[in-house]
């Protein structure tokens, strides 16, 4: 097969326009690796700042407190970010 641009098969370079042999089927080395050796390093939420909190809603800040595990018992928006920045 061609290739309009320059390609790696196999671990040797074709220029665009070079012959690049195909594999056959059952030819194809097997990879070091595969989907499920790899792991992903997952973040915990991170702690929110009194400007992301603004920028939220009362009820957004209550669900995001549910969701890390607190109760938010303020009303007042002021009052709701305090008590999430106490508790976060």
């Amino acid at each position: 097969m061609k290739y309009p641009y320059k390609v790696n098969h196999n671990g040797v370079y074709y220029e665009a326009g070079q012959e690049v042999p195909e594999d056959q089927e059952g030819e194809r080395e097997p990879l070091p690796f595969s989907d499920s050796d790899i792991t992903f390093e997952t973040e915990e939420d991170p702690k929110l700042s009194r400007e992301e909190l603004e920028l939220m809603t009362v009820k957004d800040i209550k669900k995001k407190a549910e969701k890390l595990g607190f109760t938010i018992t303020k009303v007042i928006k002021n009052d709701v970010i305090e008590e999430f920045l106490d508790k976060q």
